[in-house]
C-alpha cells in the first residue's frame, strides 16, 4: 500500500466505530452492486452483438452469396429488409441498454465513493492516500479507474458500428441493387 506509513498501520487495524461500520457496509454494498452491473453489461452486450452479427452474416449469406452470381445480386429482398431492420433494432436496444447500465454502475460507484470519503481510515485503506478529493455531483462522476469508462465507450463504438452496418445493408436493398 503506497502512502501508508508504519504509524498509520495501528490506526488502520483499530475497529471502526459503529457509525463508521455502517458506512463501510454501505461502501461494500454499493461497490459490489456497481461491479455486478458492469459485469452484466459486458455479458449482455457480448450476447446481443453476437446475435446482431449472426443476423448480419445470415442476411449477407442468404441474399448475396446464395448463388455464384455477383455480390451485388439480391436474391430475396424480404429477408434482406427483415434481417437488416431486426439487426438495427437489436443494436439500438443494445445502445439503450449500455446507457442504462452505465448510469446504474456509475451511480452505485458514486455512492460507494461518498461512503468511502466519509470514513477517512477507509479511504486511506482503499486508496493508500490521505488526500480526499471533493466529490462532485453524480452527473459528472467518472470512476477512479479510467479503463472502466473506456470499456463503456468501446461498447458504444462497437454497437454503433453494427448499427451502421445493418443500416447500410438496408439502404443497399432499398435502392434496389440488381435483383436476380
Amino acid at each position: 500500500m503506497t502512502g501508508v506509513t508504519f504509524s498509520d498501520r495501528n490506526l488502520l487495524e483499530a475497529p471502526f466505530r459503529p457509525e463508521e461500520q455502517q458506512l463501510v457496509e454501505l461502501w461494500k454494498h454499493f461497490e459490489t452492486v456497481g461491479d455486478n452491473a458492469k459485469e452484466q453489461t459486458t455479458k449482455m452486450v457480448s450476447w446481443m452483438l453476437t446475435f446482431a452479427g449472426g443476423i448480419l452474416s445470415y442476411v449477407f449469406g442468404f441474399t448475396f452469396f446464395r448463388d455464384k452470381g455477383s455480390i451485388f445480386c439480391l436474391h430475396d429482398p424480404a429477408i434482406a429488409y427483415a434481417g437488416s431492420l431486426t439487426g438495427a433494432v437489436i443494436c439500438g436496444l443494445t445502445i439503450a441498454m449500455i446507457r442504462e447500465f452505465k448510469y446504474h454502475t456509475y451511480r452505485n460507484w458514486w455512492r460507494a465513493t461518498q461512503c468511502k470519503n466519509n470514513v477517512p481510515r477507509l479511504h486511506l485503506l482503499v486508496t493508500g492516500s490521505q488526500h480526499i478529493a471533493p466529490l462532485g455531483p453524480q452527473e459528472t462522476f467518472e470512476p477512479e479507474d479510467s479503463r472502466v469508462a473506456s470499456i463503456f465507450r468501446l461498447f458504444y463504438v462497437v454497437s454503433g458500428g453494427f448499427l451502421a452496418f445493418h443500416m447500410a445493408v438496408f439502404a443497399m436493398h432499398w435502392f434496389r441493387i440488381q435483383q436476380c
